[in-house]
């Protein structure tokens, strides 16, 4: 679970069908806490995280709380691991005296080390009311609180890109 992340750029790539007005400009900032546990011998992890988003759209600025609720199950034998999260649970984002729901999102996921215990990773993402999109990716851990993730996403047009790193 990340525990802060930041996407920067213009409304085409970020945030599309909002209008901004005369600044185009968004970014958006989030921090969040997370905690997780394995169940039944190692094999099945939950976790859960809660977060504060803060995003600047033209000129105003949203706030709002959202969480994520996620379920790791590792296969030891084939060294398959499955992922499953549900995103984006919470309250909605607000805009002075508006509010604007937070779109859920899904996510299914295989993951398995291909070299010196690095993954490579395949996610299918859908988001309601943005569409859906395949991922394919591996991530790194730079220090024990540092990951690096780098990845590529095919489809889902009105998706934000995946990020391009996280502190854990």
């Amino acid at each position: 679970l990340d525990f802060a992340g930041v996407v920067v750029g213009n409304l085409d790539s970020t945030l599309p069908g909002i209008d901004a007005g005369p600044n185009p400009w968004a970014e958006e900032f989030m921090v969040g806490l997370g905690y997780g546990r394995s169940l039944f011998w190692s094999r099945l992890d939950i976790g859960v995280g809660a977060r504060v988003i803060q995003r600047y759209v033209g000129d105003s600025l949203d706030r709002g709380i959202a969480s994520d609720l996620g379920l790791l199950y590792r296969n030891y034998w084939s060294k398959v691991n499955v992922g499953l999260v549900g995103g984006n649970r919470g309250g909605p984002l607000s805009r002075g005296g508006n509010k604007q729901k937070l779109p859920h999102s899904y996510r299914f996921g295989l993951s398995r080390p291909v070299y010196k215990g690095i993954p490579l990773t395949v996610d299918f993402l859908s988001v309601s009311g943005r569409g859906s999109a395949f991922l394919l990716g591996t991530d790194a851990d730079l220090t024990r609180e540092l990951s690096l993730r780098l990845g590529w996403m095919m489809g889902g047009s009105k998706l934000k890109p995946p990020g391009g790193g996280s502190w854990a």
